[in-house]
This record gives C-alpha cells, sequence and structure tokens, in this order.
C-alpha cells in the first residue's frame, strides 16, 4: 500500500469535525491524532467552534493542520452549511471524520452532496442518556441508524462501544472498526515528572506522607464528581479523613462547590481548574478516582497508569478495558457512594497494594495504549479504505 502513496504522491486531505467548545477527551483525541499521522501522506483540518479552535491551536505546532472556525450549531444555520460545502469543495477534501453522532448529523450530508469520496465517523461513547425520553423511549437511536447509512465506517474508540453500536444502535458489526485510543506516553513517566510532583504538593499546601486521590476530568455530568462528595462525606461522618484535588474545569463547579459547602467538605477538596501539565498533577497524587456515569475509552486513566497511579473507577463501558481489578486498579458500582467510599478505604489500608497496582499499570498501558499503536492502526484504515475508494491506485 505504502508503495501506491509513494508512486503518487498525492496526500490525502482530511477534515477532523469537532462539533463543541469544550476541550475534553474527545478532543485530545482528535489532537494528538493530528500531531501524530504521518505529514507526507496525509493532510489534515480541523473544523470546529471558534472558541475550541483558539484553545486547540496553542498545542499545535505550524504545519500540523489548517483550522477552519465555523459551527452547524441548528438545522436552520444553512450560512454556516453553505461555507461547510464551499470549503470541502474549494481543498478538495478527500475523507470526512466526524467525532460524534451530533457531528454526523450535521455535517455527514453537507459532506455527501459535495462529493467527499469517504466519510467516517469515530465513536467515542454510546450517549445512553438518551435512552428512555419520551417519544424516542424505544427508538432512540433510530435518528442514528438512518444517518449511518451515509458513512462507509464507523471508527469505535473501545470493545465496548462496538457492542454497544450493535446491540443499540443495530450498526452491522462489519461496518465498525475498534481503534482503542492512545496517548503520548513518553510525556508521562513517572521519575521524569517526579520533582514537578513535589513541588505541586508544596503548592497546594499537601505534605510530603499525604495520601492524595485525584479526579482529572472535566467538571461535568458526565465525570460523576457529585458520587465522590458523597463518598467523602460518608467518610467524614465516620471520623476519616481524606485529601482530593479535583483538576479540570467545567459547567458544574458552581454547585460542585456549593455541594461541598452544604455537605461540610470544602476543607478536604482543592479545585484545581484546568491544568495543561497534567503529568506532573498525576505525578501529585497517589490515587486517581474517576466515578463517571459512562465514557468510551478514557485517556485519564491510560495517563494515570502510564504514571504509575492506580485507578478507582465506575465499571461503565471501555473503562475496564484499562481498570482491571487486581491488575491496575479497582472498579465499583457507578452512582453509589457507599461503595466508592469503601474502595477509598481499601486503598488508605493498603497502600503498597496500590503503588503495586500502578507499576502493573505502567507496564499493561505501554504494551497496549500508545499513542503510536493508535496512529498506525488509523493511518493503516485511512490506506486501506482510500485503495478500495480509488481515492489512490
Amino acid at each position: 500500500m505504502i508503495e501506491g502513496w509513494a508512486a503518487r504522491r498525492e496526500i490525502i486531505r482530511i477534515a477532523y469535525i469537532l462539533p463543541t467548545e469544550v476541550r475534553g477527551g474527545v478532543e485530545e483525541h482528535v489532537l494528538s491524532l493530528v500531531k501524530g499521522i504521518d505529514k507526507s501522506r496525509f493532510q489534515a483540518f480541523i473544523v470546529a467552534p471558534a472558541k475550541l479552535l483558539k484553545s486547540l491551536q496553542q498545542d499545535l505546532e505550524p504545519g500540523e493542520a489548517e483550522l477552519l472556525p465555523l459551527w452547524i450549531s441548528c438545522i436552520w444555520d444553512w450560512q454556516e452549511m453553505l461555507r461547510f460545502f464551499r470549503f470541502l469543495r474549494k481543498n478538495r477534501i478527500q475523507i470526512v471524520n466526524t467525532h460524534m453522532f451530533i457531528a454526523t448529523f450535521y455535517y455527514a450530508p453537507i459532506a455527501r452532496l459535495a462529493g467527499v469520496p469517504l466519510v467516517l465517523e469515530t465513536t467515542h461513547l454510546m450517549e445512553k442518556w438518551r435512552l428512555g425520553k419520551g417519544f424516542f423511549r424505544r427508538n432512540s437511536f433510530l435518528l442514528d441508524r438512518v444517518f449511518y447509512l451515509l458513512l462507509d465506517k464507523v471508527l469505535a474508540v473501545s470493545n465496548s462501544c462496538k457492542r454497544d453500536l450493535i446491540a443499540m444502535r443495530g450498526i452491522s458489526a462489519d461496518k465498525i472498526v475498534v481503534i482503542q485510543n492512545g496517548r503520548d506516553l513518553e510525556k508521562f513517566q513517572p521519575k521524569i515528572n517526579t520533582q514537578r510532583g513535589i513541588e505541586l504538593r508544596k503548592k497546594y499546601n499537601y505534605d510530603t506522607e499525604d495520601f492524595i486521590f485525584g479526579v482529572l476530568a472535566r467538571l461535568n455530568h458526565q465525570k460523576g464528581h457529585k458520587y465522590l462528595l458523597q463518598a467523602i462525606k460518608i467518610l467524614q461522618d465516620r471520623g476519616v479523613s481524606i485529601k482530593v484535588i479535583f483538576v479540570g474545569d467545567g459547567e458544574l463547579k458552581e454547585s460542585l462547590l456549593a455541594q461541598c459547602n452544604a455537605l461540610g467538605i470544602g476543607d478536604q477538596i482543592v479545585f484545581a481548574g484546568f491544568q495543561k501539565d497534567m503529568p506532573a498533577y498525576f505525578a501529585m497524587i497517589d490515587v486517581m478516582v474517576l466515578p463517571s456515569l459512562y465514557e468510551g475509552l478514557p485517556l485519564c486513566a491510560i495517563e494515570a497508569l502510564a504514571m504509575e497511579r492506580p485507578a478507582i473507577a465506575t465499571a461503565v463501558d471501555g473503562t475496564p478495558e484499562i481498570v482491571i481489578p487486581d491488575k491496575t486498579g479497582i472498579l465499583v458500582a457507578a452512582k453509589d457512594g457507599k461503595v466508592l467510599a469503601e474502595a477509598i478505604v481499601y486503598a488508605l489500608k493498603n497502600q503498597e497494594t496500590m503503588r503495586q497496582l500502578g507499576r502493573n499499570g505502567r507496564t499493561f498501558v505501554l504494551e497496549k495504549f500508545s499513542l503510536q499503536r493508535q496512529v498506525n492502526e488509523t493511518e493503516a484504515l485511512y490506506d486501506k479504505l482510500c485503495f478500495k475508494k480509488g481515492i489512490l491506485a
């Protein structure tokens, strides 16, 4: 296949579509992929709201991607739709890769109208919150099935995503390709980041011997912070005080702060806000907590384990593909502050066991979840589909 590329010397032009303003796991996935793909064979464009592009641009080197600030926010947004159509035609885009169904809903039909030969969606999670709501109680994903007819392939970031695509959305298995998330693990090395972690402990007035739990995730409903707050309250009522840091920002910040004050646990929690130096923050903590209600394949779990930090996480969707009981961490039921409290107590009482789980975790993710593996598998898929479509001879 590579010989075919070299013979034609044609660079494939790919437009990645991100439909939200908030930078999170999906956006980090695209950013890492854009930075990692072979620039001699692929030219990347990122189509997203201006606010998001401003954030992503800080981490992009010149020439890594061309950015188009564009956001189709409703079905009446004809001006933005026309702008997208003209962009596709002017730049002769050959692959449109949407991320999440909302992007497919707005952008895939226009891509087909513009004659884009290859249209893909990357599914990061299953949006199970859409089940059981009014008219859509029995057919929540009927619209998805219709619009997926426009797609050549659906990329799933976890085996769990693939199973749910088949079971819940009725997508044929042969239309789905699993490419598990990966991370640039060179950045997440315990020895290199230890000193920065120590400095952060001083910054936040933690002692060297303090055992710190951290949630390194956006402050939104999905991540389930409120259940950790419930667990902290349960422990406080038992006379157990713990130290917790929330690293991330989001729409629930004020309500979580209010909940902390109402429960009387505010002195146990630090809200650090959004931070770019994630390796240092992982180096600072002892155990990562991920009380999510749903996940695709959580990037923060890969990063934590790469830093030898074990995870206490909810057993939802793709998380058990990374957080494995007795190997890399502890799994608990979602939406249950009581079982989360019990897991925290176990970690406090078995600190050396938790450290061993962290060491196991680093070995595990180095073998399975490197960014280079993800990039290689993605490039191979693009190759295969481009030759099949006749984009390259």
